[in-house]
């Protein structure tokens, strides 16, 4: 079997032994020798790479060399072919350590433009993340990440974002944004949390006195907010507190009440600069 993709060709052949499979290769390499002159292509031998796929365990057939067009090629243990990393036991170990190495780079890039106070709107960054991060980080997947036998059902860890979610974000600042954020995924900077991740020094009480510093606490209850809270549920239009965010004029309120009250310091600072900018 014969493929390619532009000036990449790949020949397979598949048998009982590696020896058998390199005297297969040969004629077919002198079959596509006689293609290439027929549409002008030229092959360069010294480009040539031989791998050997098999699970089982090393012996001296797998060392099996070939020869083509007088150039000795010997096996090797893995191959890149178009961009993906591929083993001889078909693993793929080598080429998910290099997608999250290139994920990584790609990811400390995106960092140094923006954060969570300041850089390019949260839309904008999402864009970035999807057009430059998570594309480096999955290619090829398909091909490496072949699903095994059984019976597979469709699930989602947490449901996806759709297009009334993002909505919900837009006339917000950055600051405010990453504050809605934090807000709806519950993954914030409260000592409730921070106990929950096990942050040590953290106890998870509020300052209030109350035994659990929640999201629920400081938005509905906490009695250090009482004015802001007020602020709040005039502007949201609700103090129902299963509706107040799910919808973009309380969330819009919610992510305004918490930054004033300087529970998370980094939202105070990045709230007061752009209140002092012209």
């Amino acid at each position: 079997m014969a493929f390619g993709f532009v000036d990449d060709i790949i020949l397979v052949t598949w048998g009982n032994s590696a020896r058998k499979n390199c005297r297969r290769l040969e004629p077919a390499h002198d079959r596509s020798l006689t293609s290439a002159k027929r549409y002008g292509a030229a092959f360069a031998p010294e480009k040539y790479q031989l791998v050997h796929f098999t699970r089982k365990h090393k012996s001296a057939d797998h060392q099996e060399s070939i020869q083509l067009n007088g150039t000795l090629i010997s096996p090797r243990s893995e191959v890149k072919v178009l961009g993906i990393l591929v083993d001889s036991r078909l693993r793929w170990g080598t080429q998910v350590s290099q997608a999250a190495q290139k994920r990584h780079v790609a990811f400390n890039a995106l960092s140094r433009i923006t954060s969570s106070v300041w850089g390019p709107s949260l839309h904008n960054s999402r864009l970035i993340y999807t057009a430059v991060v998570r594309p480096t980080m999955l290619y090829g997947s398909q091909i490496w990440d072949i699903q095994k036998k059984g019976n597979h059902k469709e699930t989602t860890w947490r449901t996806p974002w759709d297009v009334d979610t993002t909505k919900l974000y837009d006339g917000l600042k950055k600051h405010e944004a990453t504050t809605l954020m934090l807000l709806r995924s519950e993954v914030i900077g409260l000592n409730a949390w921070l106990t929950s991740v096990k942050v040590p020094g953290i106890s998870p009480q509020c300052s209030c006195g109350y035994q659990a510093q929640t999201i629920h606490h400081v938005l509905f209850y906490c009695p250090e907010h009482t004015t802001l809270r007020a602020m709040m549920f005039i502007q949201a239009g609700t103090n129902d507190i299963n509706n107040l965010l799910t919808n973009k004029k309380g969330c819009h309120a919610a992510a305004e009440m918490l930054i004033p009250t300087d529970r998370l310091q980094q939202f105070s600072v990045a709230s007061a600069i752009y209140q002092e900018a012209p």
